[in-house]
């Protein structure tokens, strides 16, 4: 008896210290890098920054030749558009451009900035006055607290939503006796098809670099090199992919960098939460069908029937989400197709619904609709640019239409 309540007294006080444990290191991903003895996330581009050895010839060729054009428009006191789908390594990629440049040149000379997450919406802060706030422009405090004087190159990345007022942005660091610095606006194809006829927006920038995709091999590659090198045990990374997991995975990212890496990263999550320390052909599918990865190979292997309309509701739905800032609001979008039966249009909704390429959610009366980054992904790599493209160019010709009809009505 006595023993049976020392055993109790034993799970009790094991139970309070793995308790402390959690408290201490809460809801931290590094629970799961530290369970497959990885020093930290091995797709953190800080590991490229300290160890160039690391960056894939690919990426170094990349790097140079993007640098090359940033100088050009630098000296025509122009700017540069950088053009690629999510996932394709874009923020890395200025990451490593923002250090290498301060290191070449001079302290704070290249500024990384992530515009969503920096430059938009309000901060409140107190005026002075007892309960009275003030809200602050997210940009304008961010342009304050900029150091002009000295910062050349500005790197905004995930800039959909405000490469439209790159103009405005653009004058409103023009500061007596100062060069303006050269921006860098990375965006989405989709966005930049979008902007393409902009003559405002076409006479500040003088070039345009486009990021592609990236072959599996060179996919691979980065995988087997940026897990062996942050991994505690040699060991334990040569065991962590069977031989059918590594090249599921990469062979469902498009050649996609980032999104090899949230894959990898997804799968690490699973096998942790279910306690298994090696990835397996039964796991990477059951997180491929969750997180649309399989859905998302179905549409870039044209396995999936997304005709005309279909295809414009998520051009639009992509538009709002990457230029807009915000997600798709069913009123919205529905106002885009105030020439089709709202029967039709409810049909098309339905069919995407149902397929899983969009997800629904309600929100007192409000319904919205989102895409899956996989899915995102695998409808930009489609053209989907070419699709609003057309659907701007019967925007306009229905806008003529009607201009044509009032002459004739005078």
């Amino acid at each position: 008896m006595s023993n049976s309540i020392e055993n109790e007294e034993n799970l009790y006080l094991s139970v309070k210290e793995s308790f402390n444990r959690g408290v201490i290191r809460g809801p931290s991903q590094s629970n799961f890098f530290e369970f497959f003895d990885f020093l930290g996330n091995p797709f953190d581009p800080s590991f490229l920054i300290t160890n160039q050895k690391l960056i894939a010839k690919s990426t170094k060729v990349i790097i140079n030749k993007l640098a090359e054009r940033i100088g050009a428009c630098h000296k025509n006191e122009r700017h540069l558009i950088l053009v690629g789908p999510e996932c394709s390594g874009r923020s890395t990629i200025l990451k490593i451009i923002e250090n290498f440049l301060n290191k070449g040149f001079d302290m704070n000379f290249s500024l990384y900035v992530n515009a969503q997450d920096r430059w938009s919406g309000f901060t409140t802060a107190e005026d002075g006055n007892d309960d009275h706030f003030d809200r602050i422009d997210n940009f304008q405090q961010w342009v304050k607290e900029v150091d002009f004087q000295n910062s050349r190159i500005i790197l905004v990345d995930d800039a959909d939503s405000f490469i439209s007022h790159a103009v405005q942005y653009c004058n409103a660091i023009k500061l007596d006796g100062l060069r303006v610095p050269t921006f860098i606006y990375c965006i989405t194809n989709v966005t930049y098809s979008y902007v393409i006829n902009n003559e405002r927006l076409s006479k500040i920038f003088g070039d345009v670099f486009w990021l592609g995709v990236r072959e599996e091999g060179e996919i691979k590659k980065i995988v087997l090199e940026s897990t062996k090198n942050t991994s505690k045990s040699d060991i334990k990374q040569l065991t962590l992919f069977d031989d059918y997991s590594l090249d599921y995975i990469v062979n469902h990212s498009f050649g996609l960098p980032g999104l090899t890496s949230l894959f990898i990263i997804s799968c690490l999550k699973a096998s942790y939460q279910t306690n298994i320390n090696k990835i397996e052909k039964r796991l990477i599918q059951r997180v491929a069908d969750i997180e649309g990865f399989t859905l998302a190979k179905k549409i870039v292997d044209r396995n999936l029937n997304l005709d005309g309309t279909k295809y414009k509701i998520l051009v639009e739905i992509l538009r709002q989400y990457y230029i807009d800032g915000e997600r798709a609001e069913r009123k919205k979008i529905i106002s885009k197709f105030s020439n089709m039966a709202r029967s039709t249009l409810a049909y098309h909704f339905k069919d995407l619904i149902n397929e899983n390429v969009i997800q629904q959610d309600r929100i007192g009366l409000r319904v919205y609709y989102t895409l899956q980054k996989p899915i995102r992904c695998a409808l930009e790599l489609i053209d989907l640019g070419l699709a609003e493209i057309e659907t701007r160019k019967d925007s306009d010709i229905k806008e003529m239409a009607n201009i044509d009809q009032g002459i004739g009505d005078v």
